[in-house]
């Protein structure tokens, strides 16, 4: 294993993270009783460090870079995110009640400046993205319950994106 030495430990953190959010996650529970509404799953693919933006020096952000012993300085992040959103339904109708949550997606990309204190740390985000079709949120819906289908709970049998409340088409 290899230390870091001379201009490395100058160098700002970097990292990158993967994080996946779904409903399917609900171990403790069988699989055709895990919900599949509201916020039903999320995937977010993260980079941090670097400096920050140039954008984020028109909010007050200074762009110095964070290296040992700097008790102040300003980093990034940048995120391509999906979300999926998808109404209740019950297993007697299997179409969303009236006023419930639409089927929906975000499919984004944002960028972030921080600014780091000693004891603080402030944050702006610009997040640019897609809803609707554009999203694909019914394609990575469709994809995952056809992937494991032996965990699909009876609901998702029914025609889930098909309705005219659908905000995320194919």
């Amino acid at each position: 294993m290899a230390a870091p030495t001379g201009a490395a430990i100058a160098q700002s953190p970097r990292s990158f993270s993967l994080r996946a959010d779904n409903d399917a996650f609900d171990f403790w529970m069988l699989p055709w009783n895990r919900p599949d509404e509201e916020y039903t799953s999320g995937v977010h693919l993260t980079y941090d460090g670097g400096n920050a933006p140039r954008w984020s020096k028109l909010f007050g952000f200074q762009r110095s870079p964070c290296v040992l012993h700097t008790l102040r300085c300003a980093t990034a992040r940048v995120e391509l995110g999906h979300d999926i959103y998808t109404p209740s339904v019950d297993l007697k109708d299997t179409r969303a009640a009236t006023n419930a949550r639409p089927n929906a997606g975000w499919l984004y990309l944002s960028q972030s400046a921080r600014l780091l204190t000693v004891d603080r740390a402030d944050e702006l985000t610009i997040s640019l993205g897609v809803t609707g079709p554009p999203s694909l949120a019914r394609f990575t819906q469709q994809l995952a319950h056809n992937a494991a289908p032996a965990f699909n709970r009876p609901t998702d049998r029914g025609p889930r994106w098909s309705s005219a409340r659908d905000r995320s088409g194919s």
